[in-house]
């Protein structure tokens, strides 16, 4: 049989579970080439138009010439727009070789979400891709330079683990990402935010990789009616806009209440999509993921905001 045809640990990508001990991934080893080829076909084919625009087009371009797949990771805080840019990346057949998020340890962060964001660590136990936390105090510019320097290797993914990882949280399952990431591009959940997408496609400038955005300007409405529609369970885990009550924290984002959030957010006018910050939101299920998520809190609100606090979070195996 052709060698290209047949796994070899050779070129492997090692990771840490959070125990310590070291594990080979899955998605280390070298996939079919035929394989490749033909999903990569097919997605230019489909997808030529954004490729020929898009700020991945060189970096795609180049590894369907070499039968290669374009390695990326994503930048997840386990909210709807990261986890459905991970879904996403997947969809497009590319190697995504960790979802990276930012624990932020301060009072504030200008880029990242703070709310519940080791979710991320969980969904990334549910499919099967390496986590790699950052730790950042979450001060403006220093926030983007600790994601750079956890992107080259320079961070401690396990002692940030052991800093920000809740007791009461399930953690047999994860695999901690190990090392300087190997990675054609940054994938993210960007929106609309100026601020946001500049400074990371700055960073990613100076680290030779592109930045990648999928979801960049979508329809407020239809973006969101199109999260029940693929199968994503989307709760929301905090509340900052007039015209969503104490009820919203925890509950889920059906068709239904997908169009009555909409119907809110125009007679209150905010962002339909809470790319403002009216809300956050968590993942707890995705077509992506083999196991569902389990959350318990409680409901915090004072003063027309709130947020759900959460105690304890496990995968389970009933979706």
């Amino acid at each position: 049989m052709d060698p290209l045809f047949t796994d070899s640990r050779a070129y492997s990508t090692w990771c840490s579970r959070p125990s310590g001990e070291k594990v080979p991934t899955e998605e280390s080893y070298p996939r079919p080439l035929g394989c490749i080829v033909i999903s990569c076909v097919a997605t230019s084919a489909s997808y030529q138009g954004w490729l020929e625009s898009g700020s991945c087009f060189v970096a795609f371009k180049r590894y369907v010439r070499f039968g290669c797949c374009v390695r990326v990771a994503v930048l997840c805080s386990g909210g709807k727009d990261s986890t459905y840019a991970t879904w996403w990346s997947l969809m497009r057949g590319w190697d995504v070789k960790a979802l990276v998020t930012l624990c932020v340890t301060g009072d504030d962060s200008m880029m990242f979400q703070m709310e519940g964001v080791c979710v991320a660590g969980l969904q990334s136990s549910s499919c099967g891709i390496p986590w790699l936390p950052i730790a950042t105090r979450g001060k403006p510019e220093e926030e983007v330079n600790d994601l750079r320097r956890g992107l080259n290797g320079e961070t401690s993914p396990q002692a940030d683990f052991d800093i920000f990882w809740p007791e009461k949280w399930e953690k047999s399952g994860i695999i901690l990402h190990d090392g300087e990431l190997e990675i054609d591009a940054l994938i993210t959940g960007a929106l609309r935010s100026d601020y946001q997408r500049t400074r990371l496609d700055r960073m990613c400038s100076s680290l030779g990789i592109k930045s990648f955005s999928p979801l960049w300007h979508h329809d407020p409405s239809e973006h969101m009616r199109r999260f029940p529609m693929e199968g994503f369970e989307v709760r929301l885990s905090s509340i900052s806009a007039d015209g969503l009550g104490e009820e919203w924290i925890g509950r889920e984002l059906t068709e239904e209440a997908v169009e009555e959030l909409i119907q809110t957010s125009e007679k209150f006018r905010f962002n339909a999509d809470g790319e403002g910050g009216e809300y956050e939101t968590l993942v707890l299920s995705a077509p992506h993921m083999k196991d569902s998520i389990n959350l318990r809190g409680e409901k915090h609100w004072e003063k027309g905001r709130g947020s759900w606090k959460l105690i304890s979070g496990n995968l389970s195996s009933n979706r």
